[in-house]
């Protein structure tokens, strides 16, 4: 799978037992120049199927963006205020 069109994926998937349930997890790697992304699904084995094919097409949706072509909105700064009665 590539995401954003030119990166490469791979991805490690294993299930387990704990507390009489059986669950998968899946974690998807995003190696990039100097940075690793990690995307996990975890979930109970009989709901694996349909959420892992909903979290790989989420993945298509990301995009790269340039933070200094970006507006970045400060949050308004909060003034306390006291009540004096």
């Amino acid at each position: 799978m590539l995401i954003a069109g030119n990166i490469p994926t791979y991805e490690v998937t294993a299930s387990y037992q704990i507390y009489g349930e059986a669950y998968v997890r899946s974690v998807l790697f995003a190696n990039l120049a100097e940075t690793q992304l990690r995307f996990k699904l975890s979930a109970l084995k009989k709901d694996f199927d349909v959420l892992h094919r909903q979290f790989r097409a989420s993945l298509i949706s990301w995009q790269w963006v340039d933070p200094s072509t970006t507006a970045l909105q400060k949050a308004p700064s909060q003034t306390a205020v006291s009540r004096q009665e």
